[in-house]
């Protein structure tokens, strides 16, 4: 767990000089480059944030969060390890890694079950995310079961997320290398002895949660969010206009 980007950076180029064809890290291609998940905790490492308390002020332009973003941009315009921008990969990123043209996978623990039944022809495992200069972070989500206000039948639909909630479901997603248990008093149970790598490394998503962080919520609705809208858009403009070298990071 006690490792940097800058030492995946060096293993990648390792990888690349001795692989012609190999792009390291499956962050490329024609979507997915501009997840949150993956550029947000480059900010965060670097001391900035991407919005202010209030949400009222991007805080982008902050020499820290330049950086950040700077050091993101680099791992495609000075260190040359990511999948190129508009590069046509049968099934993206993940058809990058299982096809062992990209090295590293870089996403959520629901990919091992996939990962166990597609990959045949080698070893692979899981590990923390690298860390930053200033802060380690992570992109983190969580199951997300709730009650819509105009749930015909709210005291079914409650039923139903206390069994899904509960011990033995989590246990069972697990067992099923489908992701993570939320609760946190599985954190440590024996059911993680019981299964069969790979991966062998399975609490490596666990021990990411210290350091996982969520996306920022709370822009104006008229706004959009690092999901849609105007904000998401701009994100994604700024930083494709950066990596392809059109314009500068401060620029974009």
């Amino acid at each position: 767990d006690d490792w940097s980007w800058d030492d995946l950076i060096s293993a990648c180029q390792t990888i690349q000089e001795a692989n012609e064809n190999v792009d390291c890290i499956s962050i490329g291609g024609s979507s997915g480059w501009d997840w949150w998940a993956y550029f947000i905790p480059w900010i965060v490492g670097y001391g900035g944030k991407p919005v202010s308390d209030d949400f009222k002020t991007s805080t982008f332009s902050s020499p820290e969060s330049l950086a950040g973003i700077q050091a993101y941009v680099d791992l495609w315009t000075q260190y040359d390890v990511m999948m190129p921008l508009g590069a046509d990969i049968p099934g993206g990123g993940q058809g990058c890694f299982e096809s062992q043209n990209c090295a590293t996978f870089f996403h959520i623990p629901g990919f091992m079950k996939t990962f166990r039944e597609q990959i045949t022809d080698f070893d692979w495992d899981v590990a923390v995310t690298p860390s930053h200069p200033i802060a380690h972070a992570t992109g983190m989500g969580t199951f997300g079961y709730g009650i819509t206000k105009d749930s015909a039948h709210p005291d079914l639909a409650w039923e139903l997320i206390k069994v899904l909630a509960s011990k033995e479901i989590q246990g069972q997603i697990l067992r099923g290398y489908g992701g993570m248990p939320f609760l946190k008093s599985m954190a440590d149970d024996p059911i993680f002895d019981e299964l069969e790598p790979p991966p062998a490394n399975v609490k490596a998503f666990i021990r990411g949660g210290g350091v996982g962080i969520f996306p920022p919520m709370g822009y104006p609705s008229k706004c959009g969010s690092l999901y849609a809208g105007l904000i998401n858009q701009t994100i994604r403009t700024a930083l494709e206009e950066s990596i392809r070298g059109a314009k500068t990071v401060e620029q974009a």
